[in-house]
């Protein structure tokens, strides 16, 4: 059920070569490729002769869906207390691996309920876009802003904004890795 992705990129993260000797490893190994794209939510590759050294190969995906959105809440005792927290996220975009988010968070702090002063929330937003996969290396970039960012603590209070880069890579298997350089910008602000 593909509707938006490109056909090459699946072949080429699929990884088969046309006229290559049938082996079941490598049929196993495309779709686990295919599936840490994160583009998917399902991937089928089988065999479409019964038997047979050479055989053709029936390659199926569902893709994930384009928009998601999640919205949370929780509770953090001592420290922050009462939270709300989302993220938006358009996948895909491009039919290429493109995806833009969002995430915000807002929080009070106990101390102020139990001092009698009127709490100050502390919030933070960012805004993000992840890249597609780079062709034939396992590398993904991905860059973050983080827009005045506030957090309070009991002596101090900072907001703060920041880019963040990060460049992920596959690995093989279940291991990943993840590179993150961060600049910020931080002015203090009155307790």
């Amino acid at each position: 059920d593909n509707r938006r992705t490109h056909v090459g990129l699946i072949r080429r993260e699929a990884g088969l070569v046309a006229g290559s000797l049938f082996d079941r490893s490598q049929l196993d190994a495309a779709q686990a490729r295919l599936l840490r794209t994160d583009l998917f939510d399902g991937v089928s590759l089988q065999p479409a002769q019964g038997e047979g050294r050479v055989r053709d190969v029936e390659l199926r995906v569902r893709e994930r869906d384009r928009f998601s959105f999640v919205l949370g809440t929780g509770v953090t005792w001592p420290d922050d207390g009462p939270r709300i927290n989302g993220e938006a996220l358009a996948r895909n975009i491009d039919g290429r691996g493109l995806s833009l988010f969002a995430r915000g968070r807002a929080s009070l702090d106990w101390r102020y309920f139990t001092l009698g002063v009127p709490p100050q929330p502390e919030w933070r937003a960012a805004l993000g876009l992840d890249l597609p996969w780079i062709a034939g290396v396992p590398l993904q970039l991905g860059v973050t802003g983080v827009l005045n960012e506030e957090i309070d603590e009991a002596t101090w209070r900072v907001a703060r904004s920041s880019v963040v880069l990060a460049l992920r890579t596959r690995g093989l298997g279940p291991f990943s890795m993840s590179l993150r350089a961060q600049a910020q910008l931080r002015s203090p602000l009155r307790v």
